[in-house]
Order: structure tokens, then sequence, then C-alpha cells
């Protein structure tokens, strides 16, 4: 499927959409610089174009990237893997940090604690 077109459509469905105008702003006509007003398909789509985007972000997540890069012509070169960036990662989407793995210090301050609670 390289080639093809597909993961760049997937992620330009997954992209946050620009500002739209707002009802009121449509019925009084007045134009506002970068906003756009939302195209007839939008409108007639069942499912909330959120909803959408949501689920084409989560999609990208699960699809890796495999970059091929040679720095010089007699280097073998080497694979990189990586996601979009419009994908959902719990890191990125959460924003923390992963917490150490739990050591022999900690269960035993975990085990202290409990007993005098």
């Amino acid at each position: 499927m390289q080639g093809a077109g597909v993961f760049e459509e997937i992620e330009k469905l997954a992209a946050p959409l620009p500002a739209t105008l707002t009802r009121r702003q449509r019925n009084v006509g007045h134009g506002h610089t970068g906003m756009v007003a939302p195209s007839d398909t939008s409108t007639k789509t069942r499912l909330p174009r959120r909803w959408l985007r949501r689920r084409f972000r989560l999609l990208l997540a699960r699809l890796p990237i495999l970059t091929y890069s040679q720095e010089k012509q007699c280097d073998p070169g080497k694979y990189r893997v990586s996601l979009s960036q419009e994908a959902i990662v719990p890191s990125r989407h959460f924003g923390g940090k992963r917490q150490a793995e739990v050591d022999d210090v900690d269960v035993t301050w975990l085990q202290r604690a409990e007993q005098k609670g």
C-alpha cells in the first residue's frame, strides 16, 4: 500500500479542523479571517466529526511509520520506527510520564504504611 496515499489521507482526517463560523456569524454574514464555513459534506454525515477524528487518531497510534535512513552510501543504513504526530498515544494524550517500576524499598515502605494504618 506504499505510495497509495492511504496513510496521508488518515493523517489528514485525524488533524484538527480549522475554526468554523458560529451559527450567528453565518446568519449575520460577517466574514472573519481565519474562520472557515463548514462544508456541505461534513453536515450530511451521521457521525460527529470529533468522534471520527478521534477514531482516526487511535488508528494512527496502531500504525507505525518505518523510515530508512542512510548517512553515507557505503553505510548499511538504519531503520527508525515512529508514530504519526496526529496519533493518540497515552503519554501524549494524558501528558504524564511513565513511573519507575516498584523496587524492594518501595514495597517495604508500602507494607509499613499499611501496618500503621
